[in-house]
């Protein structure tokens, strides 16, 4: 190995944080696209939309406990790329 070359270790953690960064973006721009939509529904759309709610408000959940690691500096990467994979 190089004396300038970084380690492994150090790649993958590149890698997991590249990953992590892309999925969240995804998710982003997923999200927007969804809230686009609800504003611009007719009612009977949003009615319908409204019934995924149960499905979605655990999901919620586990992205406003990752909010909340991240300000607490106590942020999981690993499962928070698990998560937003789901």
């Amino acid at each position: 190995m190089d004396i300038l070359s970084p380690p492994l270790s150090f790649w993958i953690v590149i890698n997991l944080s590249y990953q992590m960064r892309s999925r969240i973006s995804g998710l982003s721009t997923l999200c927007k696209r969804f809230a686009a939509v609800l504003r611009r529904c007719d009612v009977e759309t949003f009615l319908n939309i409204g019934r995924l709610y149960p499905e979605i408000a655990p999901l919620e959940k586990r992205i406003d406990m990752h909010i909340e690691l991240l300000r607490r500096d106590e942020f999981r990467d690993m499962e928070c790329v698990s998560d937003v994979v789901k």
